[in-house]
């Protein structure tokens, strides 16, 4: 998991630790996960370390044969994070997770909301200024990743 997730849920300091615990529910722990931080890998260049697609800060999970990164989403819940996959063919695929429920959000600006889906988001998100600020940038980033 992406450092700044791990320190939310692991370390009762951490500004959103209460947060991030009652919305990881005891089914979600009940198998007694091993949560393990990611760590930047050393092998990255500084830019990669810096941003990936204008994403500041992603982290790589040590020991994978395959290019995976951690690119953190902030805004949804304290250290949530993106796993972008690198496939055969070289480009990079961005998987959010459950950071946007509704492609509006990402597709205009400012960003369009939902209804029956804003509830559910606004009682989940730490940071709604985080989460949906950079909704023009990263579609922005989402058309590059898909040129290259």
């Amino acid at each position: 998991m992406h450092p700044e997730e791990y320190r939310a849920v692991t370390d009762p300091a951490a500004a959103h630790h209460r947060h991030s615990l009652d919305h990881f529910l005891p089914a979600h722990r009940a198998h007694n996960p091993l949560l393990t931080p990611a760590h930047v890998d050393a092998d990255l260049d500084a830019d990669a370390r810096s941003a990936w697609f204008g994403f500041p800060g992603v982290a790589r999970p040590q020991g994978l044969e395959c290019e995976l990164l951690l690119v953190p989403l902030p805004g949804h819940s304290a250290g949530h994070a993106g796993v972008a996959v690198r496939d055969e063919e070289g480009r990079w695929l961005l998987h959010g997770g459950d950071a946007y429920m509704y492609h509006g959000e990402l597709e205009h600006t400012p960003a369009l909301s939902h209804p029956v889906l804003d509830p559910v988001q606004q009682g989940a998100q730490t940071d709604a200024a985080a989460r949906l600020g950079p909704a023009t940038d990263c579609a922005a980033s989402a058309a590059t990743m898909r040129t290259r």
